[in-house]
């Protein structure tokens, strides 16, 4: 990964970062390395004046989010086959096709969250990595509610982090009654094929690529029909699909 690479990386992409370079071996300090940097230029970005104002897909979701309480959204990068990191589980082809209109997304959407939910592994990326940044996507990376589903976690210190409870519908359940806002899935493809099968999952917000991977880690893992709801063009030739479950 170049440098310049690393300069258009999204939060997304920092989350699927952190999350496959945990790998088979789970090792924070991989997930730290990997995923450091991309923060890093991520704070540079926004301090830089790559604000959501203005951005051309602002209103995409105008009509799809109207009559929803806390609706259970998930947010993914994905390639045109289906595949959320190649078979070494590198993110490495996603890059290229992020441009700063996707970034400038990336706040707002993170904007009208409530909660994020994630997985353990992505988890322990991004507790490695954002707490020590400081620029508003950080700011709001550490001071948002962070659901955290893990049967083998008995604790976690992530500043407004807790663990879900035994029943995950129960728990969802009680968030979206709570909520006019987002309940966020940002990583990773486990999480997302689990909720989904459970049937609490309300739409799907997939920035597509211009990538063919041919193998890797499926964000589905099981037949789902989708209906398209909404799309917009962003530069660098990448679609943002909204899908609910048909």
């Amino acid at each position: 990964m170049t440098a310049g690479d690393r300069d258009r990386a999204p939060m997304w992409i920092v989350g699927a970062l952190v999350e496959c370079s945990h790998g088979t071996e789970r090792d924070p300090g991989a997930a730290r390395a990997a995923g450091s940097g991309a923060a890093n230029v991520l704070g540079s970005t926004l301090r830089h004046g790559w604000s959501a104002t203005g951005s051309p897909a602002n209103a995409i979701l105008a009509d799809s989010t109207e009559g929803f309480m806390g609706r259970v959204t998930v947010s993914m990068i994905v390639s045109i086959d289906g595949y959320v990191a190649a078979k070494d589980r590198g993110v490495d082809w996603m890059f290229p096709h992020v441009g700063p209109d996707l970034q400038a997304r990336i706040l707002t959407d993170l904007e009208q969250t409530d909660t994020i939910l994630i997985g353990r592994a992505t988890y322990e990326g991004m507790s490695a990595i954002w707490p020590d940044q400081h620029h508003p996507l950080a700011d709001l990376m550490n001071e948002l509610p962070k659901l955290v589903f893990s049967t083998t976690l008995d604790k976690v210190g992530w500043n407004n982090s807790r663990l879900a409870g035994d029943d995950p519908v129960a728990e969802i359940r009680s968030l979206r009654s709570e909520s006019d806002k987002e309940l966020r899935v940002l990583g990773g493809a486990n999480l997302t094929q689990t909720l989904g099968r459970l049937g609490v999952i309300d739409e799907y917000q997939l920035v597509v690529v211009p990538a063919v991977l041919g193998d890797g880690v499926p964000l589905f893992a099981d037949a789902t029909t989708l209906a398209l709801q909404a799309s917009e063009r962003f530069d660098r030739n990448t679609l943002l699909n909204v899908y609910r479950p048909a």
